[in-house]
């Protein structure tokens, strides 16, 4: 498995067999140019939306024929297990943002988790709705995002193997090495 790092949440997740997952496609320039990333220009199978955010849900920027997922409902698609969990875009309980999906899939034998635009700690239900993960990838800073102290505790209760705080720069998952490498 490899995993990339699009931009903001958006990740491209590939099996061995070839297929690919995009998590969160995002609108390059949108927010008056605030999502200031260069344009998603990938194919995919499968494509997760975490919530109905210009941000998160620009699913007409990824090339091919993808599935689309918006619900927590669990699937298998190409063999790729995927469900999610519901949960929050702020710390209010959703009265500000509203809710998301974290998605969690499993890919080649790995769990991963994407935590979407989480803006809240996870309650203990929501932990053991996840599961143990082993790549957890939990998007931080910005306005909406969830500060950077909140993914330092999240990992641990998760029993992640590795974590990914994105935002930062274009890295990728190597599943022979368990290590995350810069482009």
């Amino acid at each position: 498995m490899k995993i990339t790092w699009l931009g903001h949440s958006s990740f491209l997740v590939e099996s061995k067999d070839g297929t690919r997952v995009v998590t969160d496609p995002f609108e390059a320039g949108s927010y008056d140019g605030a999502v200031g990333y260069s344009p998603i220009d990938t194919h995919a199978d499968v494509v997760t939306v975490s919530h109905e955010h210009a941000d998160h849900n620009a699913v007409d920027t990824v090339s091919g024929a993808p599935e689309i997922v918006r619900d927590p409902e669990k699937r298998t698609i190409k063999g790729i297990p995927i469900w999610g969990i519901s949960a929050f875009h702020d710390d209010s309980k959703g009265q500000e943002r509203g809710r998301i999906n974290i998605y969690v899939m499993e890919v080649d034998g790995v769990k991963v988790g994407h935590l979407g635009d989480l803006g809240h700690i996870l309650s203990e239900e929501e932990v053991a709705s996840l599961g143990t993960v082993d790549v957890l990838l939990a998007p931080v800073g910005g306005t909406t995002l969830s500060d950077r102290r909140r993914p330092r505790r999240r990992p641990r209760r998760l029993g992640r193997r590795s974590s990914y705080r994105c935002t930062t720069r274009p890295t990728r998952w190597d599943s022979r090495s368990s290590r995350w490498m810069t482009s």
